[in-house]
């Protein structure tokens, strides 16, 4: 698993952060590092914290909200280990890894089209004639009630005008 870098921060009220316990350093004072190899969490934007207890005893309880609008705690650990990661506020982004298969993916074929280019030759023209029926297109009773409709309309304006004609003799 891929290393992490992450840092011991002050963190800032309204700023989202991911959470992660440092597993081993590198360098000294000045220019020590923090990594992880456990990958961070996603805790939210910091809200607030409370801290009590004295030298030892001390302890400090950090409260972020995510994006669902639920309340995370992070509790410090006694031994100093607690680190996060300033993030942009949103939706995590994927792994690195991930989006390289994504953008390397090909086009993904609908049912439709497998089952069409699973079929045999010879059926391929008897589907194209029954197209409309088999995917559920118009059927031809349809097509034969709409003409129908359109019939009748015709007569129910040719009755109006005859109407309109006759009130316009009188």
């Amino acid at each position: 698993m891929a290393e992490t870098r992450v840092f011991k921060l002050n963190l800032v009220v309204n700023k989202c952060y991911e959470h992660a316990e440092y597993t081993h350093t590198q360098g000294e004072f000045p220019n020590k590092k923090l990594f992880t190899n456990v990958p961070p969490r996603y805790v939210g934007k910091f809200i607030r914290y409370e801290q009590g207890g004295w030298g030892d005893d001390g302890w400090r309880r950090d409260y972020f909200r995510d994006l669902n609008g639920n309340e995370n705690v992070v509790n410090s650990v006694t031994g100093g280990t607690t680190c996060f990661r300033e993030v942009p506020c949103g939706p995590p982004r994927l792994p690195p890894e991930h989006l390289e298969t994504i953008q390397n993916r090909n086009h993904v074929p609908t049912l439709k089209s497998l089952a069409f280019a699973q079929l045999p030759t010879h059926t391929v023209s008897e589907v194209r004639k029954n197209f409309n029926t088999i995917l559920g297109g118009k059927t031809r009773k349809r097509c034969k009630n709409s003409k129908r409709k359109n019939k009748s309309k015709r007569k129910n304006k040719s009755k109006r005008r005859q109407s309109k004609k006759y009130l316009k003799t009188k």
